[in-house]
């Protein structure tokens, strides 16, 4: 009688019992086979159940050349060159539209902007959001994991409808009010609510979009003005609005 037990972390010699060999060892034998067996696909199993967690970081409106990492002098992007450094780095990755909805839309669908139909910047214009297209927050959500989507929206779907597009904790992404300071408090929150449990999480900013444009309004003169105005209340609406958002995890 020959027994070989392989599995993908672990293969036993091979045993081979000979007819003389007891029936209290052969028994013995099989207790501690069946043992290792239990054993083993338990292990298995629990490596399996592991999934990782998927954190998105989306930043609108940059060139792939805007980060002191891909060679610009101009640029200091500490944070992104860590990411890089300690990930992957895909050099062809192309945008599929240079518009936030089509791009996004392209993003959370997997499909290309001529196939979903969202070819302009204003979803209405193009229709709704079909239920047999499958957004990003969907599949995760359908494959038992937590999902959360944070800061800018754009995409031809209400943010209302969570059973369509999948993401149950949706925060700053009312378009008339989301601001990139809050987004990383809200992110903080959502992990600590679900560190225990697999996760998908978008952190969506607005910017580098509208730094350029106050900018150049900054270099015009024409409403330096507005632009120091907002940088205080930005920094009152912080101080103001502070404890409510958790940024320790």
């Amino acid at each position: 009688m020959n027994l070989l037990i392989s599995t993908d972390h672990l293969r036993l010699k091979e045993y081979r019992m000979k007819p003389a060999t007891s029936l209290k060892k052969i028994i013995i034998r099989t207790i501690n086979c069946c043992f290792l067996l239990s054993t083993v696909f338990s292990t298995v199993n629990a490596q399996n159940s592991r999934r990782p967690n998927v954190l998105v970081i989306m930043t609108d409106q940059q060139t792939a050349d805007a980060m002191s990492n891909a060679g610009n002098k101009d640029l200091y992007t500490p944070a992104m060159d860590k990411l890089a450094a300690n990930g992957v780095k895909f050099t062809r990755a192309y945008c599929a539209q240079p518009l936030c909805t089509p791009s996004r839309t392209a993003i959370f669908s997997g499909k290309m902007p001529f196939e979903t139909g969202f070819v302009g910047n204003t979803p209405e214009r193009d229709g709704k959001w079909p239920d047999s297209l499958l957004v990003m927050g969907k599949i995760f959500q359908q494959a038992g994991y937590q999902t959360g989507y944070v800061g800018k929206w754009h995409l031809p779907i209400p943010v209302a409808k969570k059973s369509q597009h999948g993401f149950g904790f949706i925060e700053n992404t009312n378009f008339l009010d989301y601001n990139d300071a809050a987004t990383p408090s809200y992110c903080a929150r959502f992990i600590k609510e679900n560190k225990e449990k697999p996760f998908l999480l978008v952190a969506s900013f607005l910017n580098p979009h509208d730094i350029c444009e106050w900018a150049n309004l900054a270099v015009n003169n024409a409403y330096k003005k507005k632009l120091i105005a907002m940088r205080n209340y930005l920094k009152q609406w912080c101080r103001k609005n502070g404890d409510k958002f958790e940024t320790g995890l």
